[in-house]
């Protein structure tokens, strides 16, 4: 028996009909599993780096205490003894040299402004007729003390030069004053090279002081914004 072309032509698109749908019920059932077929497989993973970079507001004293030992006057000379702590001595016995001041170093982060109180003038501290109790201020760019943080000295003014008394000694008051900028500005930079400032002290002890230890206590805070 012969077959027409038309029935084989028949017969193929019915087996491509069937096969179609045989696929597309496959594929529903494979959707219904919740697979998705892709030609690659992705997995994403993160990470996070944090910090936080917190403010510290910190003046440090590296040279805490200066120390002219014992001693008394020498009334050869005269009627007092003047020091200071740049190493000179007047009219003095036995009492030793200091060659260093305060060192104060704005070691935090932040700028800062700087004043300072006593304990003591020139009469609790000292005593006798005409004493003397005074200090003055040089950035350590000019001083070139050592004993900062970092070994290398200032390299620029501290307090853009605005430090007083700068270079002069001025009468120490129990109340004190700003030594470097004031309630709203705060000049003293963190950075290294230009966050010191040395001060010295400068003291008379008359003939008729009182003996015994005699100790002032001088307190330099630190303010920032």
């Amino acid at each position: 028996m012969e077959v027409s072309n038309k029935l084989v032509a028949t017969l193929l698109l019915l087996t491509i009909v069937i096969s179609l749908a045989g696929t597309l019920v496959s594929l529903n059932k494979v959707g219904k599993l919740g697979f998705t077929i892709t030609g690659m497989a992705v997995n994403t993973s993160r990470g996070v780096a944090r910090l936080y970079v917190g403010a510290l507001t910190e003046l440090t004293n590296q040279v805490p205490t200066i120390d002219w030992g014992t001693g008394y006057v020498n009334s050869t000379f005269g009627s007092n003894c003047t020091m200071d702590s740049e190493g000179n001595l007047t009219g003095c016995v036995a009492f030793s040299p200091v060659y260093e001041g305060f060192l104060l170093e704005n070691t935090g982060n932040k700028r800062l402004s700087v004043n300072f109180t006593s304990d003591k003038n020139a009469s609790t501290f000292i005593n006798g007729t005409d004493p003397l109790f005074q200090l003055k201020a040089t950035p350590n760019f000019i001083a070139q003390q050592d004993n900062e943080s970092i070994p290398a000295v200032d390299n620029e003014p501290s307090c853009n030069y605005g430090w007083y008394p700068n270079g002069t000694y001025l009468d120490v008051t129990t109340g004190g004053w700003y030594l470097c900028g004031n309630e709203t500005e705060y000049p003293l930079h963190f950075g290294a090279g230009k966050d010191a400032v040395v001060i010295d002290l400068k003291v008379r002890v008359p003939e008729d002081a009182t003996t015994g230890a005699k100790n002032a206590t001088l307190t330099f805070l630190g303010t920032s914004p």
